[in-house]
């Protein structure tokens, strides 16, 4: 149930939303200024734009069931790809991006290929992001429906005009600030919810630490089922492989997916291309990374509450985490 203060933050919400697409259609004078906002942008705003835009609403929905069902280790592993593709982000792709002086990825393409490549990978990237969109719109519509009774598919219809319209008016750089803002809005969100469930604990952090080391939260990970003392290291490997959730996957394709994201994304490369000089470039990556760790880590904390609480006050009969 929302009370009036929640429907007028959110209508406040959505109201600067488009009048930042309004302020910054006046300032449009030129292709460059629409797309890549003169190549004037610092980098504070472009980092917290990079953080933002791999991240949405679909992470307070999905992080913390995450972490209750594999553990907080999960999540911890998840941070080393980001951090083994920094030094090559920096060293070569930043300024080869900032060297070219282009407009889009695709468009290297074009040069060092033919228009029919630079088409195809375009479609490919076009259709990818709108298969991302449908579900970075559709969780929050689902979750604002569940608890306001809102029908979800026009929550999912006036959200999506909302975004198209300020986009559409204000070109990459009101992209960008309204970026700024969500990112606030999502580390405001969990460090507010942190903080509720925290206070909610008489010991504080010292009684979730300590429930969660009691209760061996602190050291769960996936476990191999199907194989024991007797099994070959075969069927152990094979066992491992099954699992939905290791080490060595997070590993092999987080790097793989996080060099995907940011060398060929158009919406990431997009805001490469934004900065004022390679250094404002790479201090932006820097500026993200470092963003997108704090942000993990605040969800590893919301994680080990959530399982602190429930320890203390089991599901209802017939419930499971995944339900709450």
């Amino acid at each position: 149930m929302l009370y009036p203060l929640d429907w007028f933050a959110i209508f406040l919400y959505l109201a600067v939303l488009l009048g930042m697409g309004f302020f910054f259609y006046r300032k449009q004078d030129s292709t460059s200024e629409y797309f890549l906002a003169g190549r004037s942008l610092g980098w504070l705003p472009i980092g917290v734009s990079l953080m933002a835009t791999l991240n949405s609403a679909v992470d307070y929905i999905v992080s913390p069931a995450q972490i209750l069902e594999f553990g907080i280790w999960i999540t911890l592993w998840s941070l080393i790809p980001a951090v083994i593709v920094y030094p090559f982000m920096v060293k070569f792709v930043l300024p080869f991006y900032a060297q070219l002086q282009l407009f889009s990825a695709y468009e290297y393409l074009e040069r060092r290929f033919d228009v029919r490549v630079r088409s195809m990978t375009a479609f490919v990237f076009i259709v990818w992001r709108i298969c991302w969109m449908a579900v970075a719109v559709y969780l929050p519509s689902f979750l604002l429906s569940t608890t306001t009774g809102l029908p979800v598919v026009p929550t999912v219809m006036v959200l999506g005009v909302i975004a198209t319209l300020y986009t559409v008016m204000g070109g990459i750089r009101a992209v960008i600030w309204t970026d700024v803002m969500q990112c606030v809005v999502m580390f405001s969100g969990v460090s507010i919810a942190l903080y509720l469930i925290l206070s909610s604990f008489p010991g504080g952090v010292g009684e979730v630490i300590q429930v969660c080391r009691d209760e061996a939260f602190l050291y769960k990970v996936p476990q191999i089922q199907g194989v024991d003392a007797t099994s070959s290291w075969w069927d152990w490997m094979v066992a491992y492989l099954h699992l939905d959730m290791t080490f060595t996957n997070l590993l092999i394709a987080g790097t793989i997916a996080k060099l995907a994201f940011y060398t060929v994304d158009q919406i990431m490369v997009q805001r490469y291309l934004t900065a004022k000089s390679v250094k404002a470039s790479k201090d932006a990556f820097l500026c993200n990374t470092i963003a997108y760790v704090i942000y993990c880590l605040l969800f590893v904390a919301l994680g080990m509450c959530l399982f602190t609480f429930y320890t203390i006050h089991p599901y209802p009969e017939g419930k499971t985490w995944d339900d709450m």
